[in-house]
């Protein structure tokens, strides 16, 4: 067993803000080897078995995102299932009508924020003291906001959510694309004024 210390260089994402960094080694072949949870963001140890391993990495403790496992070309990140109308605290009860293109597609909650890293391989040598690594995150997720303007008939006591279509289920750490079908994700909608409304979101 060899101690290995992870630095994490934020350069390219400075306003980054995770609670705490997933790390996952695999082995060449590809199959997973063990997970660690990090809670120090910018530098922290664990101890692993010597030998070879591509690393991943990504974000950890949201509470709308959760992993798909898989060897390390199908190790996934996806989010948990919701209500379409939950940004209004209502449940499944009074479903309102869907685009036909959309009808049959999970409805899914828009994740937080993701900052990932992948592909880094380590060869972590037998009795060599202060191994370590620098890895650079980059945020996967992408932040929208929508504004509605010249909106009638608005008042205060209008409940208002939202929802966007034919997004992705998932997303693929190590090819950083898509994953999964297609789903839909509420989204929440907040009044600005007397005629305009926003919502602003990640996906």
């Amino acid at each position: 067993m060899v101690d290995l210390q992870i630095n994490f260089d934020w350069s390219q994402a400075p306003d980054a803000d995770p609670h705490t960094m997933v790390v996952r080694l695999f082995r060449p072949d590809g199959s997973h080897y063990a997970v660690y949870e990090l809670t120090n963001t910018n530098t922290d140890h664990i101890r692993v078995e010597a030998g070879e391993y591509i690393m991943l990495c990504h974000n950890g403790e949201m509470d709308n995102v959760t992993e798909i496992e898989g060897d390390y070309t199908d190790y996934a990140l996806t989010t948990r299932p919701r209500a379409l109308l939950a940004p209004m605290n209502r449940g499944d009860e009074q479903l309102p009508p869907r685009p036909g293109m959309s009808t049959g597609e999970l409805v899914r909650s828009t994740p937080e924020r993701v900052w990932a890293v992948q592909g880094e391989v380590l060869n972590l040598r037998p009795k060599v003291t202060g191994q370590k690594v620098t890895v650079t995150p980059r945020e996967a997720t992408s932040h929208y906001t929508v504004t509605i303007t010249k909106v009638e008939n608005l008042n205060p006591g209008i409940d208002i959510s939202g929802a966007i279509t034919g997004m992705s289920e998932g997303w693929n750490v190590a090819g950083t694309h898509p994953a999964g079908d297609a789903v839909t994700h509420p989204v929440a909608i907040e009044q600005v004024d007397e005629h305009t409304l926003r919502a602003d979101f990640y996906v």
